[in-house]
């Protein structure tokens, strides 16, 4: 068992209860990736709750000893730190509606 199951798993329950995965899938799109953006984010998101470190620490150490290759289902090889800076470019266009969304749900 990957040694962050327990966090990841509790992590993807506050996205739930924020319903962030909904609004992320909403301002990102799906097209013809692999991995949606949506994902991306979710990923990214979670490593900065569960353990805060570079994009490229994340792709390159983090990823792979979560389990979030299992509950997310993206393969480890899915992430990659250009993805991953890519996904930050994306969130950044959405941060105002994203913060008032937090808001809301926080408020």
């Amino acid at each position: 068992m990957p040694v962050l199951f327990p966090s990841a798993w509790l992590a993807l329950q506050l996205i739930a209860r924020l319903r962030l995965e909904d609004v992320l899938a909403h301002h990102l799109p799906s097209g013809r990736e692999q991995v949606r953006w949506s994902l991306t984010a979710m990923i990214l998101v979670i490593a900065r709750f569960l353990e805060p470190s570079s994009e490229l620490c994340i792709a390159e150490q983090w990823y792979d000893k979560t389990a979030l290759a299992e509950l997310l289902g993206v393969p480890p090889q899915r992430v990659d730190d250009n993805r991953l800076y890519r996904g930050l470019d994306a969130l950044l266009l959405h941060k105002e509606a994203l913060e008032v969304h937090l808001k809301n749900r926080l408020g």
